[in-house]
């Protein structure tokens, strides 16, 4: 029986054991709510960190894509800048881009062009005469349309597969030129299996498409408009697990992803997978997922994005167990109560500062040019190549703001502060191109995306900026322009300075010819007068030189012109022989435009039409029909036709149907016309009767209010 001091301890061992429940109580709840806290951002920094690396990566592929489409569009250029762009010119421009070198992952840099079935046989002709004796356009089977690859570099042993492959063939290629033709844009032909692929390392594949005009200005056009002045298109082949791990390298080793062509998820649309160790295979999935949409070049892709196992080891997930064994320890030292809960304090204080210590290291090593501000704009974090792309090496900037660091944004750039206040908002902007003012005063272009990011409260904290220098691609876009506009100066300079001197030849020979004519021989007479000709020529060559040159150059005004008066004066002055009838069409319109080319046009077009007529009279009709913002013109003559396979060769430099000993004529006439045309958006072509039917119709369009433009530099 316990004693009567026992007795009297109870009250007081029950008031302290109550005191020490309560105390531990007390204690555990706090350690309960301190484990569940540190779960909660342990979790949340996790999601952040895999977030970001999420948006690298899409950046990244982003990037790279714009990069390609450069690439395109400068060899485009090329093919605008130049009326035949050869084989050699075009192995030469693939190896000047050092593509192995700056852009892995592109397979190669081609061309295909439309050929019709009536231009088939002439196609494989002339590529056979280049040295390719077994060329055909592949797979074999008559078609309306076919579009060959004429060019195709690399010229490897996979991209010979390809040479003369018929890619309109195919249902889903022949859908994203149709698509690009019709834009006038970039576009992605989604998932394919490339023609390249042999037995080896099979991937999926696509193909990126850049539509080709019969002029430069084929974007302004209607989707009919481009549709009917298609050439063809430049395009590129990529294997997909090529091109992403040469995007991606090493980076992101804790992120696995898939790439599905459209949005459907499926081993049908599966175009790439990131590979994984047995590690991460054994171990499964990591718990962070999300998927989302990517347009690359007018075609969607579905990226889907999970963690790894391995992605554990940024965040120590186990510390909310360390806090609550804490707890137990301390519920059993009451004493301690104080002292643990300031060390609980501090160590929480020192994970805080551990997790934002790692969040900015990731942010300094992204091989991209980032940065991430607070709402008033001062810097959180940048990374290195942030630093070395804008100058800012061995500066820290970090608290900063960003309008003392880049002053030049109030002076210059004040869109874009508004710009950051909409993005501070919730708002997202995207800017392919745009010139830039370093701090040194040097001009740069670059390309930049700007998102706002969330804090812990799932509100706005500030925005993260991508950048991307582009001056290179854009100096040579410019070199291309510039290298144009010397080439047209040139022939302007050679043909006018070839005059002067051939003027004095010509009077030489007539001197010559004067001199001694009572005591020549007939041959010599004979050749001198051949010289004479041949000089003719010459000059006649040399007009119609400066005349293609100055083609477009419209310096003269616009005036209201009455088309029935005016067609009649051209006529007038062609001096055509009298057994020739011209029939005008009555009631033409009046329309505004400069008088020159169209006196041209129509002057070369009744001089072709006399000059190649079999017969010695003949009979020619002028007509003209409403097409909305512009008349159609047709010049239709009772000769011998023109064959159909012949039709575009007309319009080429220097080609003629006949030989110059036959017919005078430089062979510039109607390429000078298809260039008055086309520099107002019009088309040229030819109509000729089947079956062997007499007569051509050479039909042009021409605006009904003339679009001037500024003449160019001589």
């Amino acid at each position: 029986m316990p004693s009567f001091e026992e007795n009297n301890k109870q009250p007081f061992l029950r008031s302290d054991i109550l005191r020490t429940l309560f105390l531990v109580f007390i204690i555990m709840a706090v350690t309960v709510f301190l484990a569940c806290n540190e779960y909660t951002e342990t979790r949340e920094d996790a999601k952040a960190l895999f977030d970001m690396e999420t948006v690298q990566i899409r950046e990244d592929i982003v990037t790279r894509f714009a990069a390609y489409e450069q690439i395109l569009r400068g060899a485009r250029g090329l093919l605008y800048g130049s009326d035949n762009v050869s084989r050699q010119e075009w192995a030469e421009y693939y190896k000047a881009l050092d593509i192995n070198e700056d852009f892995n992952g592109i397979q190669g840099l081609g061309y295909s062009v439309f050929v019709r079935p009536g231009e088939k046989d002439a196609f494989e002709k002339n590529i056979r005469a280049e040295g390719f004796s077994d060329f055909k356009i592949h797979p074999e089977h008559n078609r309306e349309l076919y579009t060959a690859i004429k060019f195709l570099e690399p010229f490897d042993v996979r991209n010979q597969q390809a040479f003369g492959y018929d890619m309109w063939s195919q249902e889903t290629r022949r859908e994203a030129m149709e698509k690009a033709m019709l834009t006038g844009e970039a576009t992605n032909s989604g998932r394919v299996t490339l023609v390249q692929e042999i037995d080896e390392d099979v991937q999926a594949g696509f193909l990126l498409y850049l539509p080709f005009y019969r002029s430069s200005l084929g974007e302004s056009l209607t989707p009919e408009q481009r549709r009917k002045s298609i050439q063809g298109f430049v395009y590129a082949p990529f294997r997909m697990d090529n091109l992403i791990s040469g995007i991606m390298g090493e980076r992101y080793p804790d992120i696995y992803f898939e790439i599905h062509d459209q949005e459907d998820i499926s081993s049908d649309t599966l175009m790439y997978q990131r590979p994984m160790n047995q590690d991460g295979f054994a171990r499964g999935i990591g718990e962070y997922n999300k998927m989302e949409k990517l347009t690359i070049a007018n075609h969607d892709w579905a990226i889907s994005y999970k963690t790894l196992p391995s992605f554990a080891r940024h965040v120590n997930k186990s510390k909310h167990i360390y806090i609550v064994v804490a707890g137990l320890a301390l519920s059993l030292c009451a004493f301690f109560i104080s002292w643990s809960i300031a060390v609980l304090r501090q160590r929480s204080e020192l994970r805080a500062m551990e997790a934002s210590k790692m969040f900015r290291l990731i942010i300094k090593h992204t091989p991209a040019a980032v940065a991430m501000f607070d709402k008033n704009m001062n810097y959180i974090a940048y990374s290195d190549r942030w630093m070395m792309d804008y100058g800012l090496e061995n500066r820290d900037i970090t608290g900063r703001n960003h309008y003392e660091v880049f002053p030049v944004i109030k002076e210059q750039k004040p869109e874009w502060m508004e710009d950051h206040k909409r993005i501070l908002k919730g708002e997202v902007k995207v800017v392919d191109q745009e010139k830039f003012i370093r701090p040194d005063g040097q001009i740069e272009y670059i390309r930049y995306a700007l998102y706002p990011w969330d804090n812990a409260q799932g509100e706005i904290g500030g925005m993260i900026m991508f950048t991307e220098i582009i001056t290179r691609q854009v100096k040579a876009i410019e070199e291309i322009k510039r290298s144009n506009k010397e080439l047209e100066r040139f022939a302007y300079i050679a043909s006018h300075d070839l005059k002067a001197p051939l003027r004095g030849i010509d009077n030489l020979a007539k001197w010559i010819t004067e001199d001694i004519s009572e005591t020549a021989s007939e041959d010599t007479l004979k050749n001198l007068a051949l010289l004479s000709g041949r000089i003719r020529r010459l000059e006649g060559l040399l007009e119609d030189i400066l005349a293609f040159s100055r083609a477009g150059r419209i310096v003269e005004e616009s005036s209201k012109i009455n088309l029935d008066e005016f067609i009649r004066e051209v006529v007038a002055m062609q001096s055509l022989p009298k057994d020739f009838q011209v029939d005008i069409q009555s009631d033409l319109p009046e329309i505004i435009s400069p008088s020159s080319p169209l006196e041209q046009i129509f002057g070369n077009l009744l001089t072709n039409a006399v000059k190649h007529h079999d017969k010695k009279s003949g009979h020619i009709d002028i007509t003209a029909k409403d097409e909305g913002a512009y008349l159609r013109f047709c010049v239709t003559d009772d000769g011998p036709g023109i064959p159909e396979q012949y039709h575009k060769r007309v319009f080429e430099m220097f080609q003629t149907l006949k030989s110059r000993d036959k017919v005078e004529g430089s062979g510039l006439g109607m390429a000078i016309i298809k260039k008055l045309v086309e520099t107002q958006n019009g088309t040229v072509n030819i109509i000729s009767p089947a079956n062997g039917e007499r007569g051509t119709s050479i039909c042009f369009t021409w605006p009904k209010v003339f679009q001037m433009n500024e003449p160019e530099e001589k």
